[in-house]
Formats: C-alpha cells, structure tokens, sequence
C-alpha cells in the first residue's frame, strides 16, 4: 500500500549506509535487531565502545520506558520534570515503579542479600517480606552502625559485642513511658 516499504531477505538483513560493511549498521538476522553487532543475541543488542549506549531524548516534561508482560504493565522506568509518571513524585525525579515488590541485588545474588521495597512501602535489607518500615535481618554481629561509633545494634547471640551499644562524646538521652534495664538473655 502507499507509503510502506517492505524488505524481505531469506538470510540476515544488513542496513548499511557506509560505503563498507563495518558492523555498525543495524543487523536483522531471525527476528532480532543489532546495532554494533553482527550477531544479536536477543531481540536488541546494542554493542559500543561509547560509554552511552541509548539516548532516549523527549521534548515533554516526561518519558519512561514500560515493561510489560503480554497485555499486562509491570513497571516503568523514566523520568518526571513535573509530578505526573506517578502520584507524588518530586519535580525532576528518575522513578523505578513496579507493580509487585522491587528488588535491588548487587553481585548476582539472592534477593534476600539485597534491598526490597514491598508494595506496602516497607523497606527489608536481608529480607523480601518486611515487617516494619525497616526491617533488616542479617548475620553478621553488627546489623547497624550509625556514625562513627555512635550507635550499634546487635541481633546475633555470638556477637563479641553488646546487643545494642550507645556512645557519644557529650550526652545521651533516652525517653520511654517504661524502661526496663536486664543484665542476663531473660526477664
């Protein structure tokens, strides 16, 4: 029909607007796209020496890229110069929305050895099902360490360290409704 244009080829599609075949025109070969690549691996590779693989550029106050499965969203990344890829976000804000608990693992690793943001909103570092705002489960004798020796919480029974251990170069204050001081592991 008018306005359409149809390649067809039996074997790899090669779009070259150089006067050789150097391998940074896009490749077509069995339904995947490279660019930077004769051999795409997926359905886009994209191969480099630059250190900017993709410019995504938008002349609106926003733009993402959605992740779906089949019809179904499950997540965005992108940007908003003004609130509006979600609800309350912050002007000029990256935003990583997924519609089930995010998780942020380094190393390859479980999730449990990483971070999850659970769709309530609560944070687990060691854990995927936060219970509270901050949950963090570990095995290491220290779980938390604020400042330079300011604060150390201790959940590990083998810890050569106090349970929790509070210090400070001036004062300390502590507030309670009740307050109850044990020296031994029961009450």
């Amino acid at each position: 029909s008018d306005g359409e244009l149809k390649l067809v080829s039996k074997g790899s599609l090669i779009l070259d607007t150089s006067s050789s075949l150097g391998g940074t025109a896009p490749i077509i070969m069995n339904g995947n796209v490279g660019i930077g690549t004769t051999g795409p691996g997926a359905k886009l590779q994209v191969s480099g020496t630059d250190a900017a693989f993709a410019i995504f550029q938008n002349s609106n106050n926003r733009g993402w890229i959605r992740f779906d499965e089949a019809s179904t969203v499950r997540g965005y990344l992108g940007y908003s110069a003004a609130a509006g890829l979600i609800a309350g976000s912050l002007d000029n804000a990256m935003i990583l929305n997924a519609t089930g608990p995010l998780h942020l693992v380094s190393n390859g690793g479980p999730a449990t050895n990483g971070i999850t943001i659970a769709t309530t909103g609560n944070v687990g570092i060691g854990t995927t099902s936060p219970q509270g705002i901050l949950d963090v489960i570990g095995n290491s004798s220290v779980l938390l360490r604020a400042g330079q020796s300011s604060l150390q919480l201790s959940g590990s029974a083998a810890a050569t360290t106090a349970d929790i251990q509070l210090a400070a170069a001036d004062r300390i204050d502590l507030f309670a409704g009740r307050m109850t001081l044990s020296t031994s592991s029961t009450s």
